[in-house]
Parts: C-alpha cells; sequence; structure tokens
C-alpha cells in the first residue's frame, strides 16, 4: 500500500481539569515555538532570583507571557498554593503536552 504525504492538523487542545476546566488551544507553528523560548528564557532568568517571592512572579509572568493573564489566573486559581512549583508544574505540562503532539503529528504526515 503506498505511503502518501500530508500535513498533520496544527492545533493542540490541551485542557487543565477533570470539573469545570480550563482550556487551551496552542497551534504548533513557528510563532509558538518563539512564545516558548521566550518563555523559557524567562524561566531561566527567574531561577537566578534567591528571593522566592521575587522568582514566583517573575515564573508567572513568564507563563502569562506564554498564555495570557486570564489563562494563568483561570488555571492557578484552582491550586491551594500559587508559588513557584505550581506555575513551573503548568508550564512543564503545556510543554509536554505540545510536544507530544508535535512529535505525533510528525510522525503521522509521514505514514498516512
Amino acid at each position: 500500500m503506498a505511503k502518501f504525504f500530508t500535513f498533520a492538523d496544527r492545533f493542540v487542545p490541551i485542557q487543565f481539569f477533570d470539573e469545570d476546566p480550563v482550556k487551551l488551544t496552542l497551534k504548533i507553528s513557528d510563532e509558538t515555538d518563539k512564545r516558548i523560548i521566550k518563555a523559557q528564557e524567562a524561566f531561566i532568568s527567574a531561577d537566578k532570583h534567591h528571593d522566592m517571592d521575587k522568582r514566583r512572579d517573575a515564573y508567572r509572568a513568564a507563563l502569562e507571557g506564554f498564555i495570557g493573564k486570564e489563562n494563568v489566573e483561570a488555571i492557578l486559581s484552582r491550586t491551594d498554593e500559587p508559588d513557584g512549583f505550581a506555575i513551573y508544574s503548568v508550564y512543564k505540562y503545556l510543554l509536554d503536552a505540545y510536544g507530544a503532539q508535535k512529535a505525533k503529528n510528525l510522525s503521522a504526515s509521514a505514514t498516512r
């Protein structure tokens, strides 16, 4: 059976929480990759703060720069402790979901 190339779907739906979910959609694109790189640079810079409050605030600003202030607020309002760990956990979840879908889509486009 012949294989044909086709462009894969570029949209990555991401859901936080089962009940009353917060849903985001990231588009697989150079623009999203640029936003990820910018956010990662901001997280790295934030790690240099020895003051944990400043680090947490810088983490939050980095995440807001990536997915927007309203989305960050909607997600973090559900945590008991919106500290640096919670904020970075959200960022890691986004990266994992985006990366997994990107890899899946790249593999699928060559095997259809």
